[in-house]
């Protein structure tokens, strides 16, 4: 009779379990039954025992978050001279002048706390992210930004309105 060895953590399991899958990819069990219903495979990769499903590692890759397409977060400061009404216009600018590529800028002008400089988060939903990254960067040159996937739009705006509570909207009448 051959003894098994119990299994190390990081080694990897051949099947999984929805609560392990989701606690490895961090999607609920929920959003993973309902992307199982649209796997066809073959019933030694995904198969049921009493009422629990059971995943193939090789299958997991299908778990992974999808990106939100066309959205992205982005935030940007700017200097401190910058008033509201000057991001405002830079933001208006940017845009309109964005050519016949439709955009649209949800968008919180905010204050760091450490020393007051202006920066803005915002949800920016375009066809064109280099067009947009590269005006950005002649309008504002040196300016620090950062630029993140979307994979839920509601969490993001909620945590930029943590503190404004309003949004602006810009969009250029293309979409």
């Amino acid at each position: 009779m051959k003894e098994e060895r119990p299994q190390r953590m990081n080694e990897k399991k051949e099947y999984y379990t929805i609560k392990e899958v989701s606690q490895m990819v961090g999607l609920t069990p929920q959003s993973i039954r309902r992307r199982l219903t649209t796997i066809t495979t073959t019933k030694d990769l995904l198969f049921m025992v009493d009422g629990q499903y059971y995943i193939h590692h090789l299958l997991l890759w299908r778990f992974n978050p999808k990106r939100i397409s066309n959205e992205f977060a982005y935030s940007l400061d700017f200097p401190k001279t910058y008033t509201d009404k000057d991001i405002d216009t830079i933001i208006t600018y940017l845009v309109n002048d964005f050519g016949s590529d439709s955009i649209t800028i949800d968008y919180v002008i905010e204050s760091k706390k450490k020393d007051q400089t202006p920066h803005i988060h915002a949800v920016v939903n375009t066809s064109n992210k280099r067009l947009f990254e590269k005006k950005v960067k002649i309008l504002l040159g040196g300016n620090s930004y950062h630029i993140q996937a979307i994979y839920n739009k509601n969490k993001w705006l909620d945590y930029i309105t943590k503190e404004v509570a309003t949004i602006t909207r810009k969009t250029n009448e293309k979409l």
